[in-house]
């Protein structure tokens, strides 16, 4: 078995390899891209293009709600269900935190957790709208993106977040030459591999400016769910890291570091490592094994999640690697203390069930009345413009100021 990874290993580097010779003497061949029409074939592809459309068009809210679930349950099976709820990225963090998760946590169903998480985050929406300025607040003071970072996340971002999540080499390719770069070469699909995780990625290069990209893709299939998941601790370039991560990164030094210092050192390219989320966190953690062999060196990681500790292994990042934080992203934020505090919270926040309660009440009272138009209840006072007056109410339910044009309230909004 050995002596057959070993030979597989030899044959996929030396088809890299020439790929990268064939770029470097402009003689790089692109891919091309064979159909197989059979039943089975045209069966996914009918499936795929079937959700494509449903999450694409203007659905009502609830529909898009199930179109989203039924596509989370063909991804993750039952737990998927949960994607009725949740957004898809935080139906994938549901399922680390039930993996890491303590005995208060694991002993919980999964529909249980699912509520707790969905109305936990209702009511944080509710205190960030009572207080909108605390997060202008809380980063008064700090300097502001350069116009390069800036010109940098704008270039590398369709690559990490696009072009790593497409299915095909073909698409992957059409779609790194909009931002103009070549394909190399790529792996379309995460794989577990005595116990290592092989993950998804792009090689690209741009010979205008000089640049071989790596983008990682994120946590797309089951096999990077099992990565997330192995959120122990290792040590790691003289600290810790995110032991699931940290195998994958080893992973990629060995298969993809020829390829990068050829690129680098025989043709004078910069090396840029970037990714999405899980993408993102092993780009971090390789630019550490690479940054010895490769001074002209940078990572981009967009939603990065916290996969290192330990002063030496920080600081050999600091200066190569930049993360890119949506806003309230929680996956950045999901440190081990964190994560502990959300756990605790999850697995004592029981007042959901008098929420879920509730909502659900108010949807069997709508029911019955067929969702007739929802009329607000008659204001204290007139707020609107063109001055004050009386407010009586109409036969038809909206109501009526004394001065000033009539108003009526209807589902959609006011109308004169």
């Amino acid at each position: 078995m050995r002596v057959l990874a070993r030979e597989a290993f030899e044959n996929r580097l030396a088809s890299r390899m020439l790929r990268c010779s064939d770029f470097a003497s402009g003689r790089l061949q692109a891919f091309e891209e064979v159909l197989e029409d059979t039943v089975a074939a045209k069966a996914r592809r009918a499936g795929e293009l079937t959700l494509l459309a449903a999450r694409k068009l203007p659905l009502s809210a609830k529909l898009h709600a199930t179109v989203v679930g039924l596509d989370n349950a063909r991804k993750y099976g039952r737990l998927g269900l949960a994607g009725v709820l949740l957004r898809e990225d935080l139906l994938r963090m549901l399922i680390t935190l039930k993996t890491v998760g303590g005995d208060a946590v694991k002993r919980r169903p999964i529909h249980e957790l699912t509520g707790a998480l969905y109305y936990l985050m209702a009511r944080r929406r509710q205190e960030r709208g009572c207080n909108p300025e605390h997060e202008a607040t809380a980063h008064a003071g700090l300097p502001a993106a350069s116009p390069s970072d800036l010109a940098d996340a704008s270039e590398w971002a369709p690559l990490a977040l696009r072009v790593a999540y497409e299915a095909t080499l073909v698409d992957m390719q059409r779609h790194a030459r909009l931002h103009g770069y070549s394909l190399l070469f790529a792996e379309l699909q995460g794989t577990h591999s005595r116990g290592a995780h092989l993950p998804a990625f792009s090689f690209l290069a741009c010979a205008r400016r000089k640049r071989v990209v790596l983008a990682v893709r994120g946590t797309q299939d089951l096999s990077d769910v099992l990565t997330d998941s192995y959120a122990h601790g290792r040590p790691f370039c003289g600290g810790w890291a995110h032991a699931g991560m940290a195998s994958t990164a080893r992973w990629l030094d060995k298969e993809l570091s020829p390829c990068l210092l050829f690129l680098a050192h025989g043709c004078g390219f910069e090396a840029v490592l970037v990714g999405h989320s899980l993408g993102a966190g092993v780009a971090a953690l390789l630019a550490a094994l690479l940054r010895p062999r490769l001074p002209r060196l940078r990572c981009y990681g967009f939603a990065t999640p916290s996969v290192a500790s330990g002063e030496r292994l920080l600081s050999s990042l600091s200066g190569v690697c930049v993360s890119v934080v949506l806003r309230n992203d929680a996956i950045p934020r999901a440190t081990l203390a964190s994560v502990s505090r959300l756990l605790d919270e999850l697995a004592a926040f029981n007042d959901w069930k008098n929420e879920l309660q509730t909502d659900w009440q108010g949807v069997v009272s709508r029911a019955r009345t067929l969702w007739a138009p929802h009329m607000r209840g008659a204001p204290a006072a007139d707020v609107g413009r063109g001055g004050g007056g009386r407010i009586s109410p109409r036969r038809h339910g909206g109501w009526r100021r004394g001065r000033g044009r009539t108003r009526i309230f209807l589902a959609n909004g006011w109308r004169g």
